[in-house]
């Protein structure tokens, strides 16, 4: 019951034998597509901060401030976060003023703030908040990080002024991998084993695993006005279900896809009050099964057929609720990138191509936007002459032209330096030495090779190269080619050089998903940090 009509006057209770429908005001406004407010909103409220998540302790600060309308000391500034609770530090403690005055002072938060002879703190009139009254991020991320923080598994599921929600829903994981494995408890979630991985056949979508998502977020909405516009920060376009499988995938790098939600945790309707039912609801109504074909003679990315076990995953999906609420965005969205390019591999190698390439620009965008930097300052870096013509322009209005234009400075420069700072190295398993086996020193040459096919298929209609979109043969070396070794191709009215044909996609794809693992590993140590 997550959508939401056009005029929000009604959602229907799906599966029910009884036709009804329940008219319940949306707190928050028609939001189609997104959770509503119970699963979006996460910081300070008029109620405090009973049933809602903490704020990085600058975005409480900035909350203080903007509510008391006058300079304040660490001290006081202290005390109101630690009354209302918006900030939690690691070994509990209270925030001590300290920590406040160290926060104000430390780059690049500095520049919003300032300190008066008596040590009293006020805002820069000029600079916008850090961040609005909630705490943004993924609908699995929010509700992980309820459940670490110690918030209940709801039981109610027709909570006063919010839209239904089931208190538990079940998913269909498919995959073709080999997955050892039976139970997995995560945190909210489980994760059980449908069908012994001998059952796999790479290429045949399996109903792999049922992921049971637990509900732990509170239900209640902010107070005060709410103004409905497009908002798309915390959107990466799927549901619980699909995150979890994309997350799994990227971190076990197999193909793992969701078919959707088939059974959820209601009330039944009949009777003189609504009660739970035992076993919940069957609600297969949106459940697709994904669809995967099987390679046409030889895969193009052999060791997706390599088995795995659902240990190998469990470091990396444990650390998801430390990351930050933005870190996980990208994390997200990279990670379905990554999976959809590994599904399309042998139906569409082209799209494959592209995919990857995505996965890579969402994580290399968020790592350099990850350096502690203002836009502005990011501005100064990447280009120099707008930084200097803007600074005669008012700071709120320079740090919104910077954030407008961020997305342009120049990606491949940006997904080349992330490339480098966390290449896995080679893969365990190679060709020999020999023309077959690409060498990996020349990695950067090739990555800017390979993106500059990326630019041409998605700005000019120039397909990636056949070379590249073929399986990789074994004419000459034990294993898969890593490279096209001839001396060029001519076919389908193109003809390219080999040099122009640096790595085929199952390199490719091994080298995505070890940066993607390498690039979460080091945000679960720098938020544990």
């Amino acid at each position: 019951m997550h959508g939401c009509s056009s005029s929000c006057a009604s959602h229907d209770l799906a599966g029910s034998r009884a036709s009804l429908k329940f008219h319940i005001p949306h707190p928050a406004g028609c939001r189609s597509g997104q959770y509503p407010s119970r699963a979006l909103y996460a910081g300070p409220t008029d109620h405090g901060a009973l049933g809602f998540l903490p704020l990085l302790l600058h975005d409480a600060i900035d909350q203080v401030l903007l509510r008391s309308e006058r300079a304040m000391s660490s001290r006081e500034l202290a005390d109101e976060i630690n009354l209302r609770g918006w900030y939690r530090r690691r070994d509990g403690a209270p925030l001590p003023a300290s920590q406040v005055m160290a926060r104000v002072r430390r780059a690049p938060h500095r520049e919003r703030y300032t300190v008066d002879s008596e040590y009293r703190i006020s805002r820069v009139e000029s600079s916008p908040p850090n961040r609005a009254p909630f705490a943004p991020g993924p609908h699995g991320w929010l509700n992980w990080v309820a459940e670490q923080f110690g918030f209940p598994q709801r039981e109610t599921v027709h909570p006063d002024s919010v839209v239904i929600e089931p208190s538990w829903e079940e998913f269909v994981l498919y995959s073709d991998a080999n997955i050892d494995g039976t139970w997995l408890e995560l945190g909210p979630y489980d994760l059980v084993f449908l069908e012994p991985p001998q059952a796999t056949s790479l290429g045949v979508a399996r109903r792999a695993m049922l992921l049971r998502s637990w509900d732990h977020l509170p239900d209640d909405p902010p107070s005060g006005p709410y103004e409905l516009e497009d908002d798309v920060e915390a959107y990466f376009g799927g549901d619980i279900g699909d995150e979890l499988a994309a997350l799994l995938g990227l971190a076990l790098a197999r193909r793992v896809r969701s078919g959707g939600r088939v059974r959820q945790g209601l009330l039944a309707l009949g009777g003189e009050r609504p009660r739970p039912i035992r076993l919940g609801l069957a609600s297969e109504g949106t459940h697709r099964p994904p669809v995967l074909e099987p390679p046409i003679g030889e895969p193009m990315i052999a060791w997706l057929a390599d088995p795995v076990t659902i240990d190998d995953a469990v470091e990396l999906l444990s650390t998801y609720p430390k990351l930050d609420g933005r870190d996980a965005i990208a994390l997200i969205r990279a990670a379905r990138q990554y999976v959809d390019g590994l599904w399309l591999a042998d139906t569409d190698p082209r799209l494959s191509w592209i995919k990857l390439f995505s996965a890579l620009e969402v994580a290399a965008n968020r790592f350099d936007d990850g350096r502690q930097e203002s836009p502005l300052a990011q501005l100064r870096r990447h280009r120099r002459g707008m930084a200097k013509a803007l600074k005669d322009v008012p700071h709120d209005v320079a740090e919104a032209i910077a954030r407008e234009v961020s997305r342009l400075f120049n990606v491949e420069r940006k997904l080349r330096r992330f490339v480098k700072e966390f290449d896995p190295g080679p893969p365990p398993l190679r060709p020999s030495e020999g023309p077959a086996r690409f060498v990996w020193e020349e990695l950067d040459e090739a990555i800017a090779t390979l993106y500059d096919h990326r630019s041409r298929d998605l700005h000019d209609g120039i397909a990636f190269p056949p070379p590249l979109c073929e399986p990789p043969d074994k004419l000459i070396s034990d294993r898969a080619s890593e490279r096209f070794y001839f001396l060029g191709m001519s076919t389908k009215g193109g003809q390219w050089t080999a040099e122009n044909l640096p790595m085929q996609l199952h390199v490719f794809a091994y080298l995505v998903g070890g940066v993607l693992r390498n690039w979460w590993r080091a945000l679960a140590e720098s938020a544990q940090s």
